[in-house]
């Protein structure tokens, strides 16, 4: 279906995802979901390769944050290298004062409904 040049060298599985999205009926052609859990898409490589480009353009567009531990997990069990500056920070402790403020907030709607 495709000219030898340049289609001999991209992958069989590129190529399977790409006839099922160019699918001129509806019913066969691949939901987001489906296209996106492919297994041309679902490889370490080509995950790593669209979060450098998406921290190259300065957000996120393709991959999603619930993937990172799932593949920080997978480099780890395959002794794969994980690129130290797409680890996530840890979550910030939450400070006192906005602890405080939400305390005096709900403090402050109970004394008013006590009116009530």
């Amino acid at each position: 279906m495709y000219p030898p040049n340049p289609w001999k060298q991209i992958s069989s599985d590129a190529i399977d995802l790409i006839n099922n999205l160019l699918q001129v009926k509806m019913r066969k052609r691949y939901s987001v979901d489906k296209s996106l859990s492919h297994s041309y898409l679902q490889d370490y490589q080509t995950w790593l390769d669209l979060r450098e480009l998406e921290t190259k353009l300065g957000g996120r567009y393709i991959t999603h944050e619930s993937d990172d531990s799932r593949w920080q997990a997978y480099a780890r069990d395959h002794t794969l290298p994980y690129p130290a500056h797409l680890v996530p920070p840890p979550p910030a402790p939450a400070s006192d004062n906005e602890e405080g403020g939400e305390d005096a907030d709900v403090q402050g709607l109970t004394e008013r409904v006590s009116i009530l």
